[in-house]
């Protein structure tokens, strides 16, 4: 075995462990449907209540029923599909590329943040459905690779599986299908016709098998309950939301932008570059992110994208192994430029650390703060399913000057040492701000630890005893007092943080006609004018809680009060 591999493997491990330290991180608005989804699913594992992913769902069945409803559980199967989504990239990388490309792109896989958040976040795009993109496209290009009929038929079928459990999975990922027409039809130098031909003849078959799978999956619906069977096709089932929610606009630039700050400069950047370099080499990866960019550009423009693009992660650190296995490295220059890492990722550390703007996650409010030469505030690393942490702005802007700026003096070098110097320094940016994201995610050194904060508060409630219903602006927080969806058992109600809207009438009833506890997680920060912000007033403060010496939390009790009405 040769010393690379074996530092890949020791390396995988320290790297998976402690990634371990985020396990019991509090599930955050998003992730708690799919904790309801396994907490009322049936034998099959389809939830007659929340359209959820049946193949995500039957996975957990067997930790479920061994450990529970655990917020670890949650998280381990994500972290077991972390290992095995990294096996595949480099076996992906290796059997396709080379070792060095090998290498390269699972060190990406380890020490990116996006690749880390993927393995920890309790939802399907990162775990199951990346497994599931990888093994399709992984099991196409074998099948082109083999000679033997019997052996060809074996990977289109595994081709056809990954495609239809992917498909099955989360819907949004059937333009993926066209990844390898699009690539067959490329690497063709036929004429138009010809290649089109070859191109349909090569996935015809993998298509019919994925068809297959997502039938099967819908005809166990039809078994497990013959009157209800279509709700368990989101497509059907929730139409309305698919027609109003998720309609195409003319173009939408939320895609993008997103896609650049979750899978970082450094990610996105070698993006960027792989233009610049024997494009039909890498053309298969560029084709998989490319396609994925136009479609949430044109396609669906609306969502959250952070996760919607995450099946890319294996696509991103190929091109980015491939670019990085091309540039020799001597043992003192590894010695010096770990050193310059570690110093900037310090200087992070320290810019982190000092005192910043505390501003409310809406776009419009950053664009002014930067349009007013201020980068010094508070930016939310966190979506519909989390996670929950921010850092300072200025740490993402100076990072992502420095690798666009870089980027464009080694387009427009000549000489192949200045080109490298840009490289090099490039890497050293974008790997450093890699470092410090995953830092203040896994173990919030300079950050607020909002997670922390979250857990606190729910323990206090449940040792204190206080009154019931629960009243709170966080679903995650729902669940742990709640496990049945959306308030069945009228122990919890929610309310909106991020709305400017006026307190909903069911919630002043019944703290009109109950009384109550209210849970105010202050995360993101709260907008002037947020309908949290008017809720607290129909209560009494009975106790704040801190993070970085930041109140994030409050617990409010509630009297019943007719007069609230």
């Amino acid at each position: 075995m040769e010393k690379k591999t074996i530092f890949l493997i020791i390396f995988a491990i320290f790297i998976f462990g402690i990634r371990l330290a985020n396990i019991n991180e509090a599930l955050y608005d998003d992730e708690a449907n799919f904790a309801y989804s396994l907490t009322v699913m049936d034998k099959w594992g389809f939830n007659h209540d929340y359209p959820s992913p049946q193949p995500l769902n039957l996975i957990y069945k067997p930790f479920i029923a061994v450990f529970g409803l655990e917020t670890w559980v949650f998280r381990i199967v994500p972290w077991l599909f972390g290992i095995i989504n990294t096996l595949l990239v480099y076996f992906f990388a290796r059997r396709h590329w080379d070792e060095k490309v090998a290498f390269w792109a699972t060190l990406l896989m380890l020490v990116s943040f996006y690749p880390t958040l993927a393995s920890l976040q309790f939802d399907v795009e990162g775990n199951l459905v990346m497994f599931s993109i990888i093994l399709f496209i992984f099991s196409y290009l074998e099948y082109k690779k083999n000679i033997e009929n019997k052996k060809r038929l074996f990977w289109q079928i595994i081709s056809g599986i990954g495609l239809g459990l992917a498909v099955a999975t989360k819907y949004n990922s059937f333009f993926l299908a066209a990844v390898p027409a699009l690539y067959s039809f490329f690497m063709d130098s036929d004429r138009f016709l010809l290649r089109l031909k070859k191109a349909i003849k090569d996935i015809y078959f993998i298509y019919f098998i994925g068809l297959i799978i997502f039938i099967g999956i819908t005809f166990m619906g039809f078994i497990a309950s013959p009157e209800k069977w279509l709700y368990f096709v989101p497509i059907i089932s929730w139409a309305d939301g698919f027609g109003t929610d998720y309609r195409p606009q003319s173009i939408g630039l939320l895609g993008p932008m997103l896609f650049f700050l979750w899978s970082t400069p450094l990610l996105f950047g070698f993006y960027i570059l792989s233009f610049f370099q024997e494009r039909k080499k890498i053309l298969l990866p560029l084709i998989w992110v490319t396609l994925t960019l136009l479609f949430y550009t044109f396609g669906m423009t609306y969502g959250s994208m952070d996760r919607y693009f995450m099946h890319t992660i294996p696509a991103l650190v190929i091109l980015g192994g491939y670019f990085l296995s091309k540039i020799s490295f001597q043992r003192k220059e590894i010695a010096v430029w770990s050193f310059l890492i570690i110093i900037w990722t310090t200087f992070l550390f320290l810019v982190n650390s000092l005192p910043s703007k505390s501003l409310a996650r809406f776009p419009s409010i950053y664009f002014e703060e930067i349009k007013h030469r201020n980068i010094n505030f508070l930016f939310s690393y966190t979506s519909a399913s989390g996670p929950t942490f921010g850092v300072n702005f200025a740490t993402v802007f100076v990072t992502s000057v420095i690798a666009l700026l870089c980027i464009f003096f080694y387009i427009l070098a000549v000489e192949k040492m200045t080109s490298r110097a840009f490289i090099l320094i490039f890497f050293l940016a974008t790997l450093s701000f890699n470092i410090f994201l995953v830092s203040e995610y896994l173990f919030h050194p300079t950050g607020a630890d909002i997670s922390g904060v979250k857990l606190e508060m729910v323990q206090y409630v449940k040792e204190q005893e206080l009154k019931k219903p629960i009243y709170t602006n966080d679903e995650g927080i729902q669940w742990y007092f709640d496990h049945w969806y959306k308030n069945k058992n009228n122990l919890t109600l929610g309310f909106g943080d991020n709305e400017l809207e006026d307190v909903p009438i069911v919630l002043k009833d019944s703290i009109a006609n109950q009384g109550g506890t209210i849970i105010l997680v202050r995360w993101p920060p709260l907008p002037s004018g947020s309908t949290a912000l008017k809720v607290i007033k129909l209560c009494t403060l009975q106790k704040q809680f801190y993070s970085n010496r930041e109140t994030f939390g409050e617990i409010y009790l509630c009297q019943p009060d007719y007069r609230i009405i």
